[in-house]
């Protein structure tokens, strides 16, 4: 956070501007191509937000969030493992909506403002540093390009997370760095803090771009503000230490401190996990070859700019941008999808500023030539783009369904104070009986004995009546399939298979709860524990034998509750362990 002083910043050179006829008539025929264009990434947004598949990280959220609702705390009564600002604030939204089963699909409108906070701050860096053409550009790349219009449109910490991110850079590089920018600018990348914790990466990306923009100014013999620079950066250290302050005092205050750290710090590092180890030789000498390479760079611009300030802001962006993609691929352990949001916009600014900065140069001298490539090299980028999005998605086709239909059946069948055992709480609504997460890093502290898998304990203790296979494996999934049958192709409900024959069926029951008895067609007659069966009983945990007399087609023993609200495990569906989510972590 560098400030070259008020001299430096006013040391103007003499530089050519386009004439007034020309750049009239560019904002004109322009400002309808980027009307047009911000309209259909609008409707783009609002057609997918509804029929894009959901991430199997949405629901997982989204229970927390209902957790806040509900007065259960996170870390303690809710597994997370994310800081918690993103579930605070989306809290009011699910409390209007109510557990409803398409609120994925409403929070998921919510996330349209965090796209444009981010495009907006993109387009004012890109203003700032460039011109106004190459920052509008750069918001409409960034927003068309595939993997931030899909990620950024699911319900996650990261939207609000690379909002903060990009809005940062903007108090940041966007014109002199006062102390009042400083201080704001340290107050925001706090907030970033307690979004997410992977907002330490891009802290030592902003102190790594600092400390390369001092070489550049003492390689170019200009004099260095010391005193400027420590105050400017006890201002934005002040600023940051505020917001997780205030997140670390309220978790200390409700007595839960220990378990907020390891749910926020502990749990996250995993040695050995992802890329630990293994990232290969020349990812990880990408970061000194960007420096080696970028400070030429730093130095050119500094040099070549109307004003020794104009230069450092985008030495600066240069850097930050640089080392945000050496380091994160270089060094950084679990690269997720996710994790992407945080480069995109900034790569994409700087990509528009190499594609259309350039030519505006060009145009002021030889406009004839210059003028299309302003808008050609990329309003192409934007088609790929969109050929991309449609192509990997095809209209028509609604993803959404299948896990809508999951969350319904779990609202239908079961009780507010019920519980569910699923992978990550796709169930939403409804609490696990099993604390953690069955994430990637859960998986890998379960695999390595940091922590003790007792789902199949948990289940019986809370007597859970209805699971899913999502994610489970070994005994745990053999402990589901032994005791639960599906009534839909992703929900299974407590209950068994029964045998027809002249001998009964001895069994343990495992879930103590009110069951009964269940034929593809017809009724059922037979004897529970020598009781003539008639309608539900209530079976303990332990040994039982059930005879049937008379029934026609199969027979199962099956959650009472479940056959009262509809549910039968002979409908028509072909199982789909994943509840139409997706399921891929990286």
């Amino acid at each position: 956070m560098l400030s070259t002083g008020a001299t430096a910043e006013n040391k103007v050179r003499p530089h050519k501007t386009l004439p007034a006829p020309l750049e009239s008539r560019l904002s004109r025929l322009e400002a309808g191509l980027f009307t047009l264009l911000f309209a259909g990434l609008l409707a783009l947004r609002v057609y997918y937000t509804s029929r894009y598949r959901i991430d199997s990280d949405e629901p997982q959220h989204l229970h927390v969030v209902w957790g806040w609702v509900h007065g259960l705390l996170p870390y303690r009564d809710i597994f997370d493992n994310h800081t918690p600002l993103f579930q605070f604030l989306s809290a009011p939204l699910l409390w209007l909506s109510g557990d409803r089963a398409d609120g994925i699909i409403w929070m998921r409108w919510a996330m349209v403002a965090w796209q444009v906070v981010t495009l907006m701050a993109v387009f004012k860096i890109g203003a700032a540093l460039f011109s106004r053409r190459t920052g509008l550009w750069a918001a409409v790349m960034t927003g068309y390009y595939p993997r931030f219009f899909l990620i950024s449109m699911e319900f996650r910490p990261d939207d609000l997370w690379v909002a903060l991110w990009v809005v940062s850079l903007w108090l940041m590089l966007a014109g002199k760095l006062t102390l009042r920018r400083a201080f704001w600018c340290g107050v925001v990348i706090g907030a970033t803090f307690t979004v997410s914790l992977k907002t330490t990466l891009l802290l030592l990306s902003v102190i790594v771009g600092a400390m390369l923009c001092v070489v550049v100014m003492l390689v170019a013999r200009e004099p260095v503000p010391w005193s400027g620079i420590l105050r400017k950066a006890g201002a934005a250290l002040g600023g940051m230490l505020i917001f997780p302050a205030i997140v670390c005092l309220a978790f200390f205050t409700a007595g839960i401190w220990r378990e907020f750290f390891y749910g926020t710090v502990t749990h996250n590092v995993m040695p050995g996990m992802g890329r630990w180890g293994k990232v290969p030789l020349l990812l990880r000498w990408s970061f000194p070859l960007f420096i080696v390479m970028a400070l030429p760079a730093g130095l050119w611009l500094v040099r070549t700019a109307s004003s020794k300030g104009m230069g450092l802001r985008r030495s600066m962006f240069l850097f930050v941008t640089g080392s945000v993609v050496t380091l994160l691929y270089g060094y950084w352990p679990l690269i997720e999808r996710e994790t992407l949001l945080a480069f995109i916009p900034i790569v994409l600014l700087l990509t528009a500023a190499v594609i259309v900065w350039p030519v505006e140069r060009v145009v002021i001298s030889r406009w004839k030539i210059g003028l299309p490539l302003t808008s050609v090299m990329p309003f192409g980028l934007v088609a790929w783009s969109l050929m991309q999005i449609i192509e990997q998605n095809p209209p028509g086709k609604d993803r959404t369904a299948a896990f809508v239909q999951h969350v319904d059946t779990v609202l239908r069948l079961t009780d507010p104070n019920d519980y569910v055992m699923d992978a990550k709480g796709e169930s939403i609504y409804r609490r696990r009986p099993f604390f953690y997460a069955l994430e990637p890093i859960t998986e890998a502290r379960i695999r390595a004995g940091l922590l003790a898998d007792d789902m199949p304990e948990q289940m019986v203790s809370t007597r859970t009546c209805v699971a899913t296979l999502n994610r489970l494996q070994g005994k745990d999934r053999s402990f589901v399939t032994n005791n639960y049958i599906h009534v839909t192709g992703s929900v299974l409900v407590v209950g068994r298979w029964i045998k027809r024959g002249l001998d009964a069926t001895d069994f343990d029951n495992e879930i103590a709860t009110r069951y009964t008895l269940m034929a593809k067609q017809g009724p059922v007659s037979g004897t529970v524990d020598g009781q003539v069966f008639n309608g539900s009983f209530y079976l303990t945990r332990g040994p039982h034998q059930i005879k049937i007399n008379k029934a026609k087609g199969k027979v199962a023993l099956i959650w009472a509750q479940a056959v009262e609200r509809g549910g039968s495990p002979f409908g028509d569906f072909d199982a789909d362990v994943h509840c139409g989510l997706n399921v891929d972590d990286t």
